[in-house]
């Protein structure tokens, strides 16, 4: 029986990921926008998440109710041979509906409602 391991990062703390977001909220997922590319051995999923903000808990320019939206990416290996040791990007099945908290950074140094998630296990789902 064939086996396919790969190694990801340590899972970091959500001190860790709080210190190294700009933004942590939490609120419901409203959407998820998908595309799908082929980059030589790797298939890239790229996702945009809507994110209506019910608690903000860092970063300035955020409220109750804005909405917002999330940049973050997965990848498979669907190259022959081992899987090489790297990063595979977001961890865990977000859904639309779901409670989530996520740490963010901002894209850029405006107020642009546009960012992307802050490490690979910032999008949580809550309980």
């Amino acid at each position: 029986m064939a086996t396919t391991l790969w190694a990801v990062g340590p899972r970091l703390t959500p001190q860790r990921m709080h210190e190294l977001a700009t933004h942590v909220v939490t609120g419901e997922l409203l959407a998820i926008y998908e595309r799908t590319e082929k980059k030589g051995d790797w298939e890239y999923r790229h996702y945009s998440a809507e994110i209506r903000v019910g608690n903000a808990a860092k970063g300035e320019s955020i409220r109750k109710g804005d909405l917002i939206y999330a940049r973050y990416w997965r990848r498979k290996w669907i190259g022959k041979g081992p899987v090489p040791s790297s990063g595979m990007g977001q961890r865990g099945r977000q859904a639309e509906g779901d409670s989530i908290r996520a740490y963010l950074k901002r894209k850029d140094q405006d107020e642009s409602p546009l960012f992307r998630v802050a490490a690979e296990d910032g999008l949580q789902q809550l309980e």
